[in-house]
């Protein structure tokens, strides 16, 4: 078994893993975008709107041994999937458990968010080994990894009037700088190491 996953894995192909989880949910988004009403559910938007993407992501994400991302990526997800198009609520969809309200339901995603966050954080100081000062500075950009990637959710009138004039826009801001804020928090705690990994994914370890 290779240290990189279950199987060994080239370059190539950590990279095409990390293509076809993007694709997958970007596709599922931008599909019910155009065809979902939101609040009008059926078992198909559970399917392939929520389960089908993530499923696809963290199978590729795992046998190719990226779990930095593995992780990241459920994290982010929670937040995309809780937004519009999809609106995930899965009590009020299938009524499981019974009694559930929606707002608890937001707690619940920004629990999982965070811890699938944390795990994040904790694989990249385990791999990189950086300084106090590193790690510092990694943990404050995960921290606001968060935060974006929720923003719509901040109790601030002015997030409030954009998000209902311009959802898309709002959304797709949250989410790309949400996804920036990531990126910065693995290469500052990489340092000089991950400038020597060249043709590599983030979190592919060293030879």
């Amino acid at each position: 078994m290779d240290k990189n996953g279950p199987i060994r894995t080239s370059s190539k192909f950590r990279f095409f893993a990390v293509g076809a989880t993007l694709a997958s949910v970007i596709g599922s988004q931008t599909y019910y975008a155009i065809t979902l009403t939101p609040y009008n559910h059926t078992s198909s938007t559970i399917i392939f709107g929520v389960f089908l993407p993530l499923l696809i992501g963290c199978v590729l994400l795992a046998i190719t041994g990226q779990h930095v991302l593995l992780f990241g990526f459920v994290s982010l997800f929670l937040s995309v999937v809780d937004d519009i198009p999809v609106l995930f609520d899965w009590p009020r969809l299938t009524g499981i458990p019974p009694g559930v309200s929606h707002d608890a339901m937001q707690v619940y995603i920004y629990e999982l968010s965070a811890v699938f966050l944390l795990a994040s954080f904790c694989v990249i100081i385990w791999r990189n080994r950086p300084g106090w000062r590193r790690a510092l500075i990694s943990f404050a950009l995960i921290m606001g990894v968060f935060l974006l990637s929720f923003a719509d959710d901040l109790p601030s009138s002015a997030i409030a009037t954009y998000a209902d004039q311009a959802w898309y826009q709002l959304y797709a801001l949250e989410h790309l700088a949400s996804l920036a804020a990531f990126y910065f928090a693995i290469l500052v705690s990489s340092g000089s190491k991950y400038r020597r990994s060249r043709g590599r994914t983030l979190d592919a370890p060293d030879s």
